[in-house]
């Protein structure tokens, strides 16, 4: 039976889609921006969880950045871009506590309180306008993180395709 109950919670678990949020000046207009710079906002002294949060993922990061900012038609530049590009990758353990009772069906209260713990990540992009130093949006996604570091890195790319579509220009 407990077999069956930790099934359906992985299946539960394996359903969780990540969750965007984007917020944008209004009237934001990008035809006014050319170049951008990109920047992380951690500092690597700070990384918790080297499996997800590493040299590695960050390029891949900062790539998939850069491939969005030429498709908005902005050109890389380090001195004195229209645009500041700060990213952050947040990666916490998380601890969700519940009654055996909530899982499945039992014609009697259950008191016993189980606990699952998981790993949630959150990715942030922030585009900052250099001249007035002002944000002018920022995008992130957050999502329970796959146990595979590896499916982690592959979703990169989609994760950050998906936060730059909420861009109000699009």
């Amino acid at each position: 039976m407990k077999q069956y109950v930790v099934f359906l919670l992985l299946i539960i678990l394996g359903c969780d889609t990540p969750r965007i949020v984007s917020t944008a000046v209004p009237g934001l207009d990008f035809g006014s921006y050319k170049t951008y710079q990109i920047t992380e906002a951690q500092n690597k002294a700070d990384i918790t969880h080297p499996a997800y949060d590493n040299d590695s993922n960050r390029a891949v990061m900062i790539e998939s950045i850069r491939n969005e900012m030429a498709k908005l038609g902005l050109d890389y530049q380090l001195q004195a871009p229209d645009l500041l590009v700060v990213y952050n990758l947040v990666i916490t353990d998380m601890v969700d506590p519940r009654y055996d009772s909530a899982v499945i069906y039992k014609p009697w209260v259950d008191t016993r309180l189980d606990s699952f713990n998981y790993t949630e990540g959150l990715m942030t992009i922030k585009l900052i306008d250099y001249e007035s130093s002002e944000m002018v949006w920022q995008g992130s996604v957050t999502g329970i993180l796959d146990r595979s570091p590896e499916k982690f890195k592959q979703n990169i790319k989609k994760d950050v395709a998906k936060i730059f579509a909420t861009l109000p220009s699009r």
